[in-house]
């Protein structure tokens, strides 16, 4: 049979591939730069969104549920178009391009391990920057009551959120996610690709999906938001089961699918493999850090501290695993 012939997918995994090479052989200075870039864009979006959306919140006196979600949904996609037009490494989206490259032996695990830490660490400081910017900075945020209360509302919100339904809210966040990355790539001209991108990511942000880095930045401005309430404990209770789920979400919904409609090989040992990096990964940066937040509740009561401390480890681990990877060729005939 063609391989072309099930749903033409093969010619995309393979430039997906590609690019997911790419991102796993890239410099740490430049990861991080990249990564903090589309922490920043994603962060635009979604402050953009908030101050279309805020006076039809529930806490605004013209609140209206499905006009809230339908604008916030509406101008969210600026930083995905950013991130992917402009160039920028999302950690989100990277995991369709690291894991296609290894469902096609083409990317270790630890490359794959190298970059996810490094363009979350990246993402985690272009987030918090912006909300720096809006609040303590340019106070924005701060000058408007109502603004204060849908971020800080919001945040909360997200923080007490169930470790289960946050997991599964963080998987349908990313599938998504990943769908529009995906059909962007398969589209033939400027318009329809920027509409094949943009209508998931408005479906995602209307039905309330979690997305990791687009948390890091309201939970960053809520924590900036004197006597609000909201600590990096409570934050890191949200992120770390969402970061799985959209791990999950992006790799066995996009990538596993269309890896295995067209080739389909190996795919237990492929999954496992996977299933350890994404371990290692949030061990690295979700459990230890939120073990010790949970350790020093002072230290996660800080606003600037506790970012500062997070975004040196995280560049450190990195760091260290970058000038512990093999060669290209030796990598890639272990990991096959």
């Amino acid at each position: 049979m063609d391989e072309k012939s099930l749903y033409d997918t093969c010619d995309i995994i393979r430039v997906v591939a590609e690019k997911g090479d790419e991102k796993g052989g890239a410099s740490l200075s430049r990861l991080l730069f990249s990564g903090f870039m589309a922490g920043a864009y994603i962060a635009f979006g979604f402050f953009l969104s908030i101050v279309a959306a805020a006076s039809f919140s529930s806490w605004a006196p013209q609140a209206h549920y499905s006009l809230y979600r339908i604008l916030l949904g509406l101008f969210f996609p600026l930083g995905l178009f950013a991130v992917v037009v402009g160039g920028a490494e999302l950690w989100t989206g990277n995991i369709q391009f690291t894991g296609t490259a290894s469902l096609l032996g083409r990317m270790g695990k630890r490359k794959t391990l190298y970059n996810w830490i490094a363009s979350y660490t990246g993402n985690f400081a272009g987030a918090f920057f912006l909300a720096f910017l809006a609040t303590a900075g340019g106070g924005i945020i701060t000058s408007n009551k109502l603004l204060v209360e849908v971020v800080t509302q919001g945040a909360l919100g997200k923080a007490s959120g169930g470790t289960f339904s946050l997991f599964w809210l963080g998987v349908g966040c990313n599938w998504l996610v990943n769908l529009a990355i995906w059909l962007y790539m398969k589209g033939k001209e400027s318009g329809g690709r920027l509409f094949l991108l943009w209508f998931p990511v408005f479906a995602f942000v209307t039905m309330g999906f979690e997305h990791s880095i687009a948390n890091m930045w309201i939970f960053s401005a809520a924590a900036l938001l004197p006597g609000e309430g909201l600590t990096w404990g409570m934050a890191f209770q949200n992120l770390v089961p969402v970061t799985v789920g959209n791990a999950f979400g992006g790799f066995f919904f996009v990538s596993f699918y269309h890896w295995f409609v067209c080739t389909g090989k190996s795919g237990w040992k492929k999954m496992a493999a996977f299933l350890w990096v994404t371990l290692l990964f949030v061990l690295i940066l979700g459990m230890i850090p939120l073990v010790v937040l949970k350790l020093f509740p002072s230290f996660s009561a800080h606003s600037f501290a506790f970012p500062l401390v997070y975004l040196v480890y995280g560049g450190i681990m990195a760091f260290t695993i970058y000038r512990t990877m093999k060669p290209r060729e030796k990598e890639d005939q272990d990991e096959q």
